[in-house]
């Protein structure tokens, strides 16, 4: 169980009082609490702070103060520095001293900011994750009635909606069902038919999957003679001539063509039969005159992995 919070006597307070009525009524009362309570230096720079490098810390401090409403973060910001403008400095021109101490004071620690809102959202999308994880694993139903599913139903029974509609059908604000609608149009649940008008999405067929060039032919191959069983275990690996690598190559790798300069080829045979090969590669006497100062390397260049059997692939890895 949760320990309950402590709480200060607010309403016996005259100084809390006091920063309260200075700061107006555009700030609510649960943040100008925790301001005056909860927040390092805010008591101290409210009653003795005069110079800019104060009132700074005091502009850094409300805002990141405001993470969890960043859409009014500026505008409380601005409004409780200039109470404190009023009663610190009041020989000051304040729109003047606004426009050349707050706004640039804002732009310096806006990325501090935003930096700060981004790290609570992941730890509340974390959280909500290891909540419905626990949840599924305790066998809970998930709700699948949520406001996207309950917006899509609607806008499937009806064809097509608008967000006033939707919001009054669902007795909801317009202001969530917009914000509801946004991420569902940025995710292609929802498309918009006009201005205001959203309709589903027109079903797709899935992509089908590509195949390898190899399986094609192997498939091929299988309509006009059966395919045998075949052993990996009993799989032998021997080195073979260029003619007979090429063959397998032209016959049945993407590319139909040999390189330039081979130095040795090698087959995989089941019973006889070959079921790949592998051909390398190195540098011809050109590239190794240019490059005689490197240690020499040879690469794989050209290998096919084809089927000799209808239920077995072969995945041949050289080093």
């Amino acid at each position: 169980m949760s320990r309950r919070r402590f709480q200060y006597d607010h309403a016996n307070d005259p100084q809390f009082a006091e920063f309260k009525s200075e700061a107006g009524p555009s700030i609510p009362h649960s943040k100008l609490y925790t301001l005056w309570y909860e927040t390092a230096l805010v008591q101290e720079l409210w009653s003795q702070g005069r110079t800019v490098k104060d009132a700074r810390k005091l502009i850094g401090i409300v805002l990141l103060a405001h993470i969890r409403t960043p859409r009014q973060a500026h505008e409380r910001t601005r409004a409780l520095i200039a109470a404190w403008c009023r009663r610190r400095l009041p020989e000051i021109d304040l729109s003047e001293w606004l426009a050349k101490v707050f706004e640039p004071a804002i732009e310096a620690i806006t990325p501090k900011f935003q930096k700060a809102v981004g790290n609570r959202n992941d730890r509340r999308r974390g959280r909500n994750r290891r909540l419905f994880q626990r949840r599924i694993k305790r066998g809970r139903p998930i709700a699948k009635d949520g406001l996207r599913a309950r917006i899509a139903k609607h806008i499937k029974a009806e064809g097509q909606s608008s967000c006033l509609a939707l919001a009054q059908s669902l007795a909801l604000s317009p202001r969530t069902v917009e914000s509801a609608l946004t991420r569902m149009k940025a995710d292609g649940q929802v498309v918009t038919l006009s201005r205001g008008v959203y309709v589903l999405p027109e079903p797709t067929e899935p992509p089908k999957l590509a195949k390898a060039h190899q399986r094609q032919i192997r498939e091929n191959q299988a309509l006009l003679e059966p395919p045998f069983e075949a052993n990996i275990k009993a799989a032998e690996v021997r080195e073979i001539g260029r003619n007979e690598a090429k063959a397998i190559i032209e016959k049945y790798e993407w590319l139909g063509s040999m390189p330039g300069f081979i130095v040795r080829c090698f087959g995989i045979f089941f019973d006889g039969v070959c079921g790949g090969v592998a051909i390398y590669s190195g540098m011809s006497l050109s590239q190794r005159l240019i490059r005689h100062r490197r240690s020499e390397t040879q690469s794989l260049r050209r290998s096919v992995h084809i089927t000799v059997c209808g239920h077995l692939f072969l995945d041949l890895s050289f080093c």
